[in-house]
């Protein structure tokens, strides 16, 4: 069987409704930029709270309008899933959402680890920005304080 990847995450707030996601795992990385559209942060730790809670299968996306990417979480077993990583050119359309698919990274995860690095790099930009810098640069809605107390309610 595969190795499990641990993978390392950041966030980082990039100007007025943007922001810059990091995911670095097996020596690999992947950059994605994300508008305040779909409001990616929140999302991301609403789909780990549903990994967390027992969930087999959950994906979240990160709108770059009109493109943008998918992370699809699934196979979840004995604390490891199947992760997927995949760009698409039209996020928005509904003739063409799904098509021409461009895979960006796959590979096992240890499910608590990425759980564990989900809530750090939260944490990480809750103290760096705060609720009030996070509104301010993010415009479309506030951090999501609720999801990461999910997160770090049950660890």
């Amino acid at each position: 069987m595969p190795a499990l990847h641990t993978p390392a995450l950041t966030w980082k707030l990039g100007g007025i409704g943007w922001a810059h996601f990091t995911w670095t795992s097996g020596g690999e990385s992947v950059h994605i930029r994300t508008s305040y559209i779909g409001d990616a942060l929140k999302n991301l730790l609403a789909a780990t709270v549903d990994l967390q809670l027992g969930s087999s299968a959950t994906f979240t996306h990160f709108l770059d309008e009109p493109s943008g990417h998918r992370m699809f979480f699934s196979g979840v077993a004995d604390n490891a899933m199947y992760v997927q990583i995949v760009e698409f050119d039209d996020l928005y359309s509904e003739d063409n959402r799904w098509a021409g698919g461009v895979p960006r990274w796959h590979g096992r995860v240890s499910v608590p680890h990425f759980i564990d690095a989900v809530r750090a790099m939260a944490e990480a930009v809750l103290e760096k920005h705060g609720e009030e810098g996070y509104l301010k640069s993010w415009v479309h809605a506030p951090f999501p304080s609720r999801e990461l107390a999910l997160l770090q309610r049950n660890p």
